[in-house]
């Protein structure tokens, strides 16, 4: 075999594998972040709610929590295989500790000030840290 004919062999191989795997390479992280940008899509309108709601309730005031079960239903849909048991029970903790009667004092038309506001921070915060971003 001679020197031209060994490159050519060696350039088919490397064409024959070289093809399929930069195809599957190309299409694989593709979906990647295709998947990564779904996630974000769901996961981030859900943090800034969470952020917003804490920072006003460090402030000694108490907005009406914005995030909803259908918000945490959709997030545990993009998380697939995770378990979501946390993830719900950490929702039924931050839904309850808005609940109470101390954070119920009106004030004015869209502004509550609020008693104790620990149990309410802790569980918004507790909540936040289960919402991921990619």
């Amino acid at each position: 075999m001679t020197y031209s004919d060994c490159v050519a062999t060696i350039a088919m191989i490397v064409a024959v594998i070289a093809v399929p795997a930069t195809g599957y390479l190309s299409y694989y992280f593709a979906i990647k972040g295709e998947k990564r940008k779904e996630w974000n899509q769901v996961s981030i309108p859900i943090r800034e709610k969470l952020i917003s709601h804490i920072d006003d309730m460090r402030r000694g005031q108490f907005s009406h929590p914005e995030v909803k079960r259908i918000d945490i239903l959709k997030f545990s849909d993009i998380r697939g295989k995770l378990d979501n048991s946390d993830l719900m029970s950490a929702y039924d903790e931050y839904e309850n500790s808005h609940q109470g009667e101390e954070v119920l004092i009106k004030t004015n038309k869209y502004t509550f000030i609020a008693g104790d506001l620990s149990k309410p921070i802790s569980a918004s915060e507790k909540l936040l840290t289960l919402i991921t971003r990619k």
